[in-house]
């Protein structure tokens, strides 16, 4: 059964009842699973990812950057991952040093995925 409150960020519509449902049990996985789109800009992030990264769906809506989540000095290196998987680059694992919003860090294992699916490119 879907929580009444949905902590996630989301810049579309309302999911309709399978994607509801979808993020539901995204929303119970024990690890972060976010989308972010061709600016970098999160449109949504399971309840998990929320909770680790310290943010809210408030701070989400007025904008969070997956540039962001990462420390300063590895910055260069994740815009060039994206810009590599931009180019048709084969999808892989990259290990960055997540920077949760209150500035702690914790090491962060990601792989990645680009989807469009009649909609609006985005990466998971």
């Amino acid at each position: 059964m879907a929580s009444s409150e949905e902590p996630l960020a989301q810049a579309s519509s309302t999911p309709s009842g399978d994607e509801s449902k979808f993020r539901d049990l995204l929303d119970r996985l024990p690890q972060t699973v976010f989308e972010f789109d061709l600016d970098g800009r999160f449109v949504y992030v399971n309840r998990t990812g929320l909770e680790r990264f310290g943010y809210s769906e408030d701070d989400l809506a007025r904008g969070v950057s997956v540039i962001d989540t990462v420390i300063p000095a590895e910055r260069d290196h994740l815009r060039a991952n994206i810009a590599r998987r931009l180019g048709g680059g084969e999808t892989e694992g990259f290990q960055y040093t997540a920077l949760r919003k209150d500035g702690g860090t914790f090491p962060a294992l990601v792989h990645d995925d680009r989807r469009e699916e009649g909609r609006p490119p985005v990466w998971r």
